[in-house]
């Protein structure tokens, strides 16, 4: 943890090692649970970074430890989140947190007046002028999220393609799936229900919507 108690990394083991004692020094590692967490001065979670294991030195929790990709977060100057973009790739230089690291994605985030997220548009592909992050890049999918007026998430939906006009963010575009949360007494969530098919009917957001999945809160949450 850092001073402001924020987690800057974690990691799992999976063994007690040679002397057959959990919490001693020899315990097996999980390399692949390492993990570590950077933030800015505003204490914003800017960086969350996985590793492969240990680097040259042997030992992990240093410097060298081998980093099999990262995900980095930017805010507005209100310190709200507009964007993240995920990295696997240290780029031409063999260096890790520059700038020729090759992105395998990003995503544009919007959030409301309430600061809830309400849009996000994700891209996986530079566009025709080959550089990431420029108003060329083409559009792969996006989500909405829909809230009622008290704030609570009514529902989560993915659109996958434009429809006929050929258009993003028109009311033709094609729904991939949906979440929808219902609610009872006191606002406590009762279900989480998934849906993937438009049912027979081919129309989405109605009662033959397929379910594919479903959480029930049976105490509230």
């Amino acid at each position: 943890y850092n001073d402001q108690n924020y987690r800057t990394a974690w990691a799992t083991y999976t063994g007690p090692g040679v002397d057959g004692t959990w919490f001693t020094s020899d315990d097996v590692f999980s390399s692949s649970s390492y993990r570590r967490l950077v933030y800015d001065s505003n204490d914003n979670m800017i960086r969350f970074s996985v590793y492969n294991g240990p680097g040259p030195d042997g030992t992990m929790f240093t410097d060298d430890d081998d980093i099999a990709g990262y995900r980095e977060f930017t805010f507005n100057t209100q310190d709200v989140i507009t964007g993240m973009a995920d990295f696997s790739d240290a780029g031409p230089d063999l260096l890790w947190f520059t700038n020729d690291d090759i992105p395998d994605g990003y995503q544009e985030i919007t959030m409301n007046a309430d600061d809830f997220v309400e849009q996000a548009v994700g891209y996986s592909d530079p566009g025709v002028d080959l550089i990431w992050f420029t108003t060329d890049d083409p559009i792969d999918s996006y989500q909405l999220w829909t809230y009622n007026s008290t704030g609570l998430l009514l529902r989560e939906t993915r659109f996958n393609a434009v429809g006929v006009d050929s258009s993003w963010f028109t009311s033709d575009d094609v729904v991939d799936n949906y979440i929808e949360y219902n609610y009872g007494p006191n606002d406590n969530r009762q279900a989480k229900s998934a849906y993937n098919d438009p049912g027979p009917d081919l129309v989405w957001f109605n009662s033959d919507d397929l379910l594919a999945d479903q959480i029930l809160y049976y105490d509230g949450f």
